[in-house]
């Protein structure tokens, strides 16, 4: 369940570790979004968020809707870089600047996370 909760296109009632559904962190995200989007008193913003939240966003940029892409990996720490006026245009995903090309290993997030558990 750890190892799969974000893997492929996730169904809106998938509930993330026996909690939240994503149709509820669609919800919550878009509804935030919608409210920063009407504020015109920024250009640029840092939105410093878990992984969830960011592919979240990330989904809603690329699919223009509420289609959850798990699959985009999010390291700790890491910058998207999103430009958003009529449409999104995502420039940059996952860019870990301890780590540009990702030679640390071929895990992902939630299976380092999963193996610090185990070992502990």
């Amino acid at each position: 369940m750890f190892l799969g909760a974000f893997k492929d296109i996730v169904p809106e009632d998938a509930r993330f570790l026996g909690g939240e559904t994503i149709g509820a962190l669609y919800d919550r995200v878009i509804a935030a979004l919608e409210r920063l989007l009407a504020d015109d008193g920024w250009d640029i913003v840092l939105a410093v968020l878990h992984g969830g939240v960011n592919r979240a966003i990330l989904s809603y940029a690329l699919t223009g809707g509420r289609t959850f892409l798990g699959n985009l990996e999010q390291a700790p720490g890491c910058i998207n870089v999103l430009d958003v006026g009529t449409d999104w245009i995502v420039r940059a995903v996952n860019v870990t600047p301890y780590d540009l090309a990702h030679r640390r290993g071929r895990a992902t997030t939630m299976e380092e996370l999963w193996s610090q558990f185990r070992s502990t």
